[in-house]
């Protein structure tokens, strides 16, 4: 017997899943609902590009026991040269807010109030990204992929720009980079500071982006 019980749309099914759907109005209403449903304020979210204070969200991606099939708990898609990345995110954007979080680690509530408060939401491919839809709209979304062939995968695409973000992404070419047996990836050097910049330039090239 459940207390609570919240039935899911099958994948194939799914209303944010049409590739067919462009429309945006529904999008606002449910991020609202949900919001308000959790206490959480939606209000009006101006981005600071003149004093270039973006809020950059970082995924953490650690190993943790996530689903019944997987009891060593081991995660793939993880970044082997995290600390390098960050300090060079952090050195690239110095006037930015970076934010990295393991999201799994807290509960839903506090993981949402931190997204409902960021610009860019940034990170390897995973199910976090489907958060964009929680984000203020006129964000941005950075995908990274561990295969350049898996870039492909166009949900998170289709979530982010339904919500009104723009999304970038990037796939990795370099087998060598990719550590099978701890499931990671050494991201090159470079390559996240152009991909945020990229992510700022969609955020701040819109003229309705002035504070």
């Amino acid at each position: 017997v459940f207390e609570n019980l919240l039935r899911r749309y099958p994948r194939a099914r799914s209303p944010l899943l049409d590739k067919s759907r462009n429309s945006l109005k529904y999008i606002q209403p449910f991020r609202s609902f949900v919001l308000r449903r959790f206490g959480i304020l939606s209000g009006t979210h101006l981005q600071k590009c003149s004093q270039k204070k973006l809020n950059i969200l970082f995924i953490l991606r650690r190993d943790y026991k996530n689903h019944p099939r997987n009891l060593a708990g081991i995660i793939d898609r993880k970044i082997a040269n995290e600390e390098d990345v960050l300090k060079e995110i952090k050195d690239s954007f110095p006037t930015a807010d970076i934010t990295p979080v393991q999201l799994d680690l807290l509960p839903l509530k506090a993981q949402l109030e931190i997204v409902t408060k960021i610009d860019i939401l940034f990170g390897m491919h995973g199910a976090a990204h489907a958060f964009s839809i929680f984000m203020p709209p006129g964000g941005a979304v950075v995908e990274m992929f561990s295969d350049n062939r898996k870039t492909y995968n166009w949900h998170m695409n289709k979530i982010a720009t339904l919500s009104g973000h723009s999304y970038i992404k990037w796939g990795n070419t370099d087998k060598w980079a990719v550590d099978k047996l701890r499931k990671s990836i050494t991201i090159p050097g470079g390559v996240s500071s152009r991909l945020l910049r990229m992510a700022i330039d969609s955020i701040c090239s819109s003229s309705k982006h002035k504070p």
